[in-house]
């Protein structure tokens, strides 16, 4: 069954406070319906599946293939289609992202796009905007491409066989389609395309269940000739937007997108205009959908009220400072935020929790404007103190003697303290190799500073007793060991007292010669001394055997 005459595109008549309000909207409810509109540049949230023309959900997951997806996510701007005689632009108007449903290849494929969500009173506007190509081959209707949008219960039934239900197929003719000869095979066959088209759903009725959009595209049974789609979507709140300053004599009222419109006043627009109004009137609009459902939703025409507010965290000088709108308003929403912290910087617009860092100390009057939906503001002043940022220095990194211990002051009396060793005095005292920490917080403001102690080793020197230079790789040579000192200098002399080996150099061994001629064995006598790293000085004499 052809059900294309549901088909019709809204009104492009915005007033430019409904293009503020519905770019809040659709922002806005994509809390309640993540990633519905591929904001993500993925298919997060989605589910995917592919098949042929009797099965298009066959398998589950989706299709990347290089060179032509069966889902494919597209940035703004897109492209030109160009089996459209580059007549439709793959992307949207208005949009960041959409999907691309199947592709130009053949062979009787068949894809599908799933999005389930709850319905609830914040969301029970379904939004969905798509364009169409299908190849038109002539085949009877049942076997042609086609395209298809459904909206099942949680039981997996369509919920309404009018409402819920969207069925077109390629065919000639057909009104407000357009058509191009496309040469992409052995012949040339003519490809139908519907431009982006906007269409709402009204799902009122199933607010508590869960519903599953489904989107799906065929080519044709035969197997020769193509179907596929473009998508975006939002969900929203079903109501009407009342754009109505205090201040303003003309109050605007603008109905959701997707529809169209007959208002109680005749009018048929989506926007309409209302002067002078009086507050409690009623305003309302019957809603009728591309397959003909009708719902008629009110509003009660009443002026904003705006009270812009914010509270801030105390910091001090040089540390940033975390601001957080908190106006509060009657209707609409609060959309946009102009600061200037004065203190002389740039203002800050477009974000409702700014950082700000105050360079000196003092008093500064912070103002801030908040906007509602349709332009309407309000302004509030705070004088806030702003502390002098303490310090805190404990010096540089230190070497100490293994029996010292060294005094740290993190300053700041009268502040609260906390130390790496667990004290919470201003003062402590440490030794040992570690790194010392401390935390001051004084009036809100806070401190940190760390420093790292390196403790020197004691000096340790000492020489074996024996050696055997005898050329077997074992005790060949006679070396000093230990560490922790300089000046080094290690001398041997016989028993005659005549010095045979002298060396400043600790990693340089005694190979009991003396001048290129091996000695005998015997009992010899050294000299070791040198001064320790924190300058006390060593000294060590001793006798040593050489064997053979």
């Amino acid at each position: 069954m052809n059900r294309l005459h549901w088909i019709c595109t809204i009104s492009t008549r915005f007033f430019p406070a409904f293009m503020l309000m519905f770019f809040f909207t659709v922002a806005q409810s994509q809390s309640y319906c993540p990633n519905l509109d591929f904001s993500a540049g993925n298919f997060a949230n989605w589910e995917g599946y592919y098949g042929d023309f009797y099965n298009p959900q066959a398998e589950y997951g989706f299709v990347w293939d290089t060179f032509n997806p069966r889902h494919m996510i597209i940035q703004s701007p897109g492209t030109k289609d160009f089996t459209t005689c580059n007549g439709l632009t793959t992307v949207a108007p208005g949009e960041a992202y959409s999907a691309r449903l199947g592709n130009a290849d053949v062979n009787a494929e068949a894809e599908e796009l799933r999005y389930t969500y709850t319905v609830s009173s914040d969301n029970n506007l379904f939004i969905y905007k798509y364009a169409v190509v299908l190849e038109d081959p002539g085949h009877v209707p049942s076997h042609q491409p086609s395209f298809t949008i459904e909206v099942r219960n949680q039981e997996g039934t369509v919920f309404d066989p009018q409402c819920g239900y969207y069925y077109v197929y390629a065919q000639p003719g057909m009104p407000g389609w357009n058509s191009c000869r496309n040469s992409t095979g052995l012949d040339s066959t003519t490809v139908v395309w519907k431009d982006w088209t906007t269409v709402g759903l009204n799902l009122s009725d199933l607010v508590g269940q869960t519903i599953t959009v489904v989107f799906t595209t065929r080519d044709c049974e035969e197997g020769g000739h193509f179907g596929y789609a473009y998508l975006s979507a939002h969900c929203s709140k079903l109501q009407l937007n009342v754009g109505f300053c205090v201040e303003n004599s003309t109050v605007t009222v603008t109905a959701p997108p997707g529809f169209s419109y007959l208002w109680n006043t005749g009018e048929t627009t989506q926007t309409i205009s209302v002067e002078d109004p009086v507050p409690g009137m009623v305003d309302s609009c019957q809603l009728t959908s591309v397959n003909g459902c009708k719902v008629t939703i009110k509003a009660l025409i009443q002026p904003t009220i705006l009270h812009a507010d914010f509270n801030y965290k105390p910091e001090c000088s040089e540390d940033p400072i975390a601001f957080s709108d908190t106006s509060t308003i009657n209707q609409n929403a609060v959309v946009d935020w102009k600061w200037d912290f004065g203190d002389g910087t740039p203002e800050v617009v477009h974000t409702p929790k700014p950082f700000h860092a105050f360079k000196d100390p003092g008093s500064y009057d912070v103002t801030m404007v908040s906007f509602s939906t349709e332009g309407c503001s309000d302004t509030v002043v705070k004088t806030i103190t702003i502390l002098p940022k303490i310090k805190v220095d404990l010096g540089n990194d230190v070497n100490v003697h293994w029996s010292q211990t060294i005094d740290l002051d993190a300053g700041n009396p009268g502040s609260t303290y906390l130390w790496s060793t667990g004290a919470t005095t201003q003062s402590v005292t440490v030794g040992g190799s570690q790194t010392v920490w401390v935390s001051v917080v004084n009036d809100n403001c806070s401190a940190t500073d760390t420093i790292k102690i390196h403790e020197y080793p004691r000096c340790l020197m000492d020489v074996p007793n024996a050696f055997s230079p005898n050329g077997d790789g074992q005790n060949d040579k006679l070396y000093v060991y230990g560490g922790g000192f300089y000046d080094f200098e290690f001398l041997i002399f016989d028993r005659s007292g005549e010095q045979v080996f002298s060396t400043r150099d600790q990693n340089e061994g005694w190979d009991g010669t003396y001048k290129g001629q091996p000695l005998g064995t015997g009992v010899y006598n050294y000299i070791l001394r040198g001064s320790c790293i924190d300058g006390d000085p060593v000294f060590k004499k001793g006798n040593i055997t050489l064997l053979k």
